[in-house]
């Protein structure tokens, strides 16, 4: 026996209430079958009538008193798999994510064959309704809009383009049945299916980045899920005028061999980011490999002013390498860009602007290594941090 259910199942809870009165009050609404006894409506109700012993296993009725069903002749696939959308959109239960769903359905496999009008007379709804879909559609590629062209005889005649159907209709289907997405679509008008996957997956990374257990494991493991690492490059401080006996850095600094036999405190999977400078940008590269960052993007600095070298442009910007060690994910991707500003406060240190999108896009423990001061949301590592 073949069903032509199109909604997704009914959550536990939503069942057990419908077994509830089914067992008490029978079949209310009739369950509807075609010519071959293939369930057009009914789905749930045929089910629990089954799991209630008020039809066997060949399908016959053992309780006539407590079951109804109507069968009904049609001429084609498309006629039940029409008549069953139909019947589940006139359902008030229905979310406007599924309603949206069967309506998207019906305009890709009819848009070359029928139009809005003759869609929405099929499914019951206001042309209006499919009207504002198939637009919606159009936008995003799910379907081409129809063009004409002329024949030889100067005639008009339509031509269509073949719809192109994307995959993640079908993970939003499976995904509409999960109650939290349900929710997540009920408690934020205007969210799509997407919009409510990325932020379960957000919320679910975080819970599991920044729980207590997590954070303790790792704290006695000595590992981070994040690490900002601004090494004491050997650079000597620029000559000016204003100081030109200060040619050495007033802290330790650390050679690039040095740098790149350190050891990162790293958790399996980890973020990344290295501050570099014009002149040991391409060191920074090697230590990323030396210390097995498999490298993603670069970060840039844009400041209010910077140092000139002789015959070179004004250096105003600074850089952040950014890889990572497994594969870690960002819990955020807004407000989230490969090039911030910030004036420049005092020698070395980095701007907050830069800790506060850190923080915006990742969970979990965070390490800033060699920073010269503390920063809300990281341990420190360094010995000039207090």
């Amino acid at each position: 026996m073949q069903d032509y259910q199109v909604m997704p199942e009914l959550t536990a809870e939503e069942y057990a209430e419908l077994k509830a009165d089914i067992a008490e009050r029978g079949v209310q609404v009739p369950i509807e079958f075609d010519q071959d006894m293939n369930v057009i409506d009914g789905y749930h109700r045929y089910k629990i009538c089954q799991e209630l012993g008020w039809i066997d296993s060949n399908g016959k009725i053992v309780n006539p008193d407590k079951v109804e069903w109507n069968v009904r002749i049609y001429d084609s696939e498309e006629a039940k798999f029409t008549q069953a959308r139909k019947l589940n959109i006139a359902r008030r239960h229905l979310t406007q994510e599924q309603l949206g769903k069967l309506v998207d359905d019906d305009i890709i496999a009819n848009h070359e064959t029928k139009s809005d009008r003759q869609i929405a007379n099929d499914l019951g709804v206001s042309n209006s309704t499919v009207s504002d879909h198939h637009r919606q559609l159009v936008k995003h590629g799910d379907v081409c809009e129809s063009h004409t062209v002329t024949d030889s005889l100067g005639r008009k005649q339509p031509r269509h383009k073949t719809p192109v159907i994307r995959h993640p209709s079908t993970r939003d289907a499976e995904a509409v049945r999960d109650p939290d997405i349900q929710r997540r679509l009920v408690e934020n008008e205007g969210m799509n299916v997407a919009g409510a996957i990325r932020e379960q997956r957000r919320d679910q990374l975080v819970e599991r980045l920044d729980s207590v257990e997590a954070r303790e494991a790792k704290a006695i493991e000595g590992v981070y899920d994040v690490i900002v690492v601004d090494p004491p490059w050997p650079m000597a401080r620029i000559e000016t005028d204003r100081n030109p006996h200060a040619v050495e850095m007033d802290y330790p600094t650390m050679s690039v061999e040095e740098i790149k036999n350190l050891k990162i405190p790293a958790a399996d999977d980890c973020h990344v980011f290295l501050w570099a400078t014009q002149k040991y940008l391409p060191d920074a590269f090697e230590i990323f490999e030396a210390w097995g960052v498999k490298y993603v993007c670069c970060f840039v600095w844009h400041k209010n002013h910077g140092h000139k070298p002789f015959g070179l442009p004004k250096f105003n910007c600074e850089f952040v390498l950014y890889g990572h060690i497994g594969s870690p994910q960002f819990v955020e991707e807004t407000q989230f860009w490969a090039c911030f500003e910030a004036p420049i406060t005092v020698h070395s240190e980095k701007p907050e602007v830069f800790y506060d999108m850190i923080r915006h896009v990742t969970a979990g423990r965070r390490l800033d290594m060699f920073n010269r001061r503390e920063i809300e949301g990281f341990d420190t590592w360094g010995k000039e941090a207090s």
